[in-house]
């Protein structure tokens, strides 16, 4: 009697539930999967031996995904976002980088956070004004401060 064992992969559903798909950017249907080694005998699994790994398909664009984006959160993106379009809407009004800055850091934005925020919304690109000192996004002409020319880009 040939006796036929070995091992091979599986995917084994173990939940499901709505998330935010980064690929569509809408909320979605999604299957939560296991993939696993299973022990086979003569190529039926029938049992686990070990597991691999575990992943989440988006059953609209059916794309796979780490755990992680479960976690992902939508509510902080929208909220930078909204910031973002602030910032820039300022920066386009003649408010100085330097102001937005500060009024970032009483928010409770560190320091990193709040330069790449007004980088972010100036398309990193900003003239100085050299009286003053004061930074300007890069397609202001004068300074709302002094009223003096900005010099170049830097």
């Amino acid at each position: 009697m040939v006796l036929i064992w070995g091992s091979k992969g599986k995917a084994k559903e173990i939940g499901a539930g709505i998330f935010y798909c980064p690929n569509c950017n809408s909320s979605q249907n999604y299957k939560h999967y296991e993939l696993g080694k299973y022990f086979t005998l003569y190529f039926i699994p029938l049992f686990q031996t070990s597991k691999i790994t575990e992943y989440i398909d988006c059953q609209r664009c059916k794309t796979s995904f780490k755990t992680e984006v479960l976690n992902y959160n939508l509510g902080a993106q929208q909220r930078i976002r909204e910031m973002l379009g602030g910032i820039k809407r300022e920066l386009d009004n003649g408010v100085s980088a330097n102001i937005l800055y500060q009024f970032l850091l009483t928010k409770g934005l560190s320091q990193g956070e709040a330069e790449n925020l007004i980088s972010m919304a100036a398309g990193g690109s900003f003239s100085t004004c050299d009286n003053c000192k004061q930074v300007y996004s890069a397609h202001m002409n004068f300074c709302s401060n002094c009223g003096s020319a900005l010099s170049a880009s830097i």
